[in-house]
């Protein structure tokens, strides 16, 4: 067995691209940005598509990158937007559902489990709004 440490602050496709040339690996925790939370200055310049087409993208990458039988965590949610003008206030993004769904459907990825991610600070009303205290996080095998 060959392990393999390599730290460097690059694309996470070129990433990927390693981990599948190499052969594969057996699991990878990932927790892409979200739509509009972050800037690609705060990611030291790189950006990354937040549409549902993006994170299809990744989750095609992420398949490749994995040996049979491999895991990835993917910690994703999406912020809370006025995303439906019509129905008026705001709302939570739909994307980590339609993320999972996407990986599980076309990706072709098993959905086996989910589970939660704390937050710092503490769950309750901030403002208009509720603070959940955690993040989901979608767990998937190849």
């Amino acid at each position: 067995m060959t392990i393999e440490h390599d730290i460097e602050h690059r694309d996470c496709f070129d990433s990927l691209a390693r981990m599948r040339d190499i052969g594969g690996v057996r699991l990878i925790v990932t927790s892409p940005p979200y739509p509009d939370a972050r800037t690609p200055e705060q990611y030291g310049g790189a950006s990354f598509d937040t549409t549902l087409e993006g994170y299809g993208r990744l989750g095609d990458a992420v398949r490749e990158a994995l040996v049979p039988g491999g895991v990835v965590a993917l910690n994703i949610d999406g912020p809370i937007r006025v995303w439906r003008p019509s129905l008026g206030e705001s709302e939570r993004s739909l994307i980590a559902f339609d993320v999972a769904i996407d990986w599980a459907r076309r990706v072709g990825l098993r959905f086996i489990d989910h589970a939660a991610k704390l937050s710092e600070g503490r769950p309750g009303l901030f403002g208009p709004r509720w603070r959940a205290g955690w993040e989901p996080v979608h767990v998937f095998a190849r």
